[in-house]
């Protein structure tokens, strides 16, 4: 599938954790944006270390289908789950803001508890037509259901280089 496929959607959502970039550790293990600890060490545009030198990794070419959306005039918003901690403090906002793509999210910004449904939140919005990237299967297979709306696995495509 090519992103210009999806252009008769108006909004697209993304999850960020697995999805939008990659965490490790020290130890090469995979851990989540709010495990992060400050302060953040900016190493290139796409390679942010933190205070214990866990990493987060920006995936390639997300830059471009972000650009690519805002091209072509669509609504971009992020929904995944964060710390229990006000958005100042989010390692997640802070990577983005570092990352320098907090503001290509036009739509809305949001950070929930892990226990928070992206279903149940998506749902609420009437007349709209969404597309969902995410990582979990459990999201995916959900928001499925919901009525004009995509859901992408991001698991089911090598690379944000193929929908371009």
């Amino acid at each position: 599938m090519k992103l210009e496929e999806l252009l008769d959607n108006d909004l697209f959502v993304f999850d960020l954790d697995r999805t939008i970039w990659e965490c490790y550790n020290k130890y090469n293990r995979s851990i989540w944006a709010k495990q992060l600890l400050y302060p953040y060490k900016k190493l290139n545009d796409d390679l942010i270390e933190d205070d214990v030198l866990s990493q987060c990794i920006l995936q390639p070419n997300i830059r471009d289908i972000l650009k690519y959306l805002k091209e072509n005039r669509k609504d971009v918003a992020f929904l995944s789950c964060g710390a229990s901690l006000r958005n100042e403090f989010q390692p997640s906002i802070e990577m983005l803001k570092l990352f320098n793509i907090y503001y290509e999210f036009n739509a809305f910004r949001t950070l929930e508890y892990k226990t928070f449904s992206k279903y149940e939140f998506l749902q609420k919005l009437t007349n709209r037509k969404i597309v969902i990237f995410d990582d979990d299967v459990e999201v995916t297979e959900s928001c499925k259901q919901l009525k004009d709306a995509i859901a992408i696995n991001r698991y089911s495509f090598k690379g944000w280089k193929e929908l371009l």
